[in-house]
């Protein structure tokens, strides 16, 4: 995975050792273990 951008702020997320993506913009914080779903075609 390279960079992601912050959903809040579009800014470059950074990953760190805990595995939460944080953004250093506007301190958005995502924990480990919320992915965005993988564009994959939705099962219904």
């Amino acid at each position: 995975m390279s960079s992601e951008q912050c959903p809040s702020c579009g800014g470059q997320l950074a990953v760190n050792q805990d595995g939460w993506k944080i953004c250093h913009s506007c301190g958005y914080a995502s924990p480990p273990g919320v992915v965005p779903a993988p564009s994959l075609p939705a099962r219904t």
